[in-house]
């Protein structure tokens, strides 16, 4: 049993009271629907190297139009000429920065790092919330930039330099876990080669106490602390 037409695929219904059955497209390769009572969902099916049969979920129609799945299975035929696995591939391409954030620090949190914890709230604080839900293909300098420049900490007086400092490092460190793993093939960070100079231009002042410059009131205030005779306390 085949359809080759939109009307075809809808009237389409189970036989010999299977539960559920893979029906071909008589026209694209690789392309089935996999028919259950209440639902029918593209499958893209293929072998690779000799493999058994592997399947990729299209997703189900009609939310997915006919002409849609086709040209998905298109793209994944594409894919299998030049010898890649379109199911890795797809994989690959649809993952977040939040995935890749939680693989690294399940790592971290196996090194028991002292500092875990500060690393963990940087990354639910200034991190995840800008831009966790954005795929790593899509994730450009700008909206690294963005997110590392745009800290912004309560209190008086605190310019979250030191902080974007730390955001920059985490950053960075997630995006080289990407090829130090081999997550995704290929990958090159758009951080890499990158100090946190390049990105923050921001003139850091530091606050020192104050301090006696001039010698002789430095040596009547140390005679003063050495012929100190009060309580041994205070």
């Amino acid at each position: 049993m085949s359809f080759t037409t939109d009307s075809q695929l809808k009237s389409l219904t189970l036989t010999d009271d299977k539960k559920e059955q893979y029906v071909k497209d008589g026209s694209t390769k690789n392309l089935f629907i996999l028919l259950r009572e209440t639902s029918k969902t593209f499958i893209f099916r293929y072998k690779i190297d000799g493999s058994k049969i592997k399947s990729i979920t299209i997703g189900q129609y009609p939310s997915i139009s006919l002409a849609e799945a086709r040209q998905k299975a298109n793209e994944f035929k594409a894919l299998l000429a030049k010898g890649i696995d379109p199911r890795d591939y797809t994989n690959e391409h649809e993952l977040t920065f939040q995935d890749i954030a939680d693989k690294w620090l399940q790592d971290r949190a196996k090194q028991k790092l002292t500092n875990y914890k500060d690393i963990q709230g940087r990354l639910n604080n200034h991190i995840l919330p800008k831009i966790g839900n954005i795929k790593i293909k899509d994730l450009k300098r700008d909206k690294l930039n963005k997110c590392i420049l745009e800290v912004k900490l309560k209190g008086a007086g605190k310019d979250g330099y030191e902080t974007k400092q730390r955001i920059f490092i985490i950053l960075r460190d997630i995006l080289k876990y990407i090829t130090i793993q081999g997550i995704i093939q290929d990958y090159t960070s758009p951080l890499a080669g990158l100090n946190f100079s390049d990105i923050c231009k921001d003139k850091h002042e530091v606050s020192n106490h104050r301090f006696i410059k001039d010698p002789t009131k430095l040596r009547e205030f140390l005679t003063a602390i050495d012929s100190y005779k009060g309580n041994k306390y205070s």
